[in-house]
């Protein structure tokens, strides 16, 4: 009898750790969002969900929590921008900002995305008359450009400053 009961007990262990170990290996990637199409993947927030009808490809939209009336969000933009440079790629987006006359950039600093030379941009879209805080990072790769944007109420962009952060170290350039 007692042989019988520790081999049960040797199978549940190892039962538990079988699952542990199937949880602990997948967890990685799990939650990655992966994008085929233009060749990236990162990890959004845990319980930020994903839609698809909001904006068109190639957008990609997380809607996060709802602060201050304003639904916390992450889109990433790619588009083909011919032979294009990063420095062009900016200087683009920042002449568009100027002329659309309802987007403030306040601050563009040197960043990396995956190893990959990116800016990094920070500002403000007046949206009628709710004002909307941005953090962006811009790249260009295989001559596409990439602009990841979070969006949060100016109240609360600090507070996700190190989300941001986050995303942008999960992000990896797929095959």
């Amino acid at each position: 009898m007692p042989f019988r009961l520790l081999r049960q007990a040797a199978a549940i262990g190892f039962m538990a750790l079988l699952l542990w170990a199937a949880t602990a290996l997948a967890a990685p990637g799990a939650n990655r969002y992966v994008n085929t199409e233009d060749h990236y993947s990162f990890a959004p927030p845990a319980g930020w969900k994903q839609n698809t009808r909001a904006l068109p490809k190639p957008f990609v939209l997380f809607v996060g929590p709802i602060e201050q009336q304003f639904a916390v969000n992450l889109n990433i933009y790619s588009e083909p921008i011919g032979n294009m440079s990063l420095d062009q790629y900016v200087a683009l987006s920042k002449q568009k900002a100027a002329q659309s006359k309802i987007v403030t950039i306040s601050a563009v600093r040197p960043a990396k995305l995956d190893g990959v030379p990116a800016y990094r941009l920070s500002g403000t879209l007046q949206m009628g008359a709710r004002k909307v805080a941005n953090r962006q990072v811009v790249c260009v790769r295989n001559k596409r450009g990439y602009v990841l944007t979070l969006s949060a109420s100016p109240a609360t962009i600090k507070k996700y400053d190190p989300v941001f952060d986050k995303i942008i170290a999960s992000f990896t350039w797929e095959k």
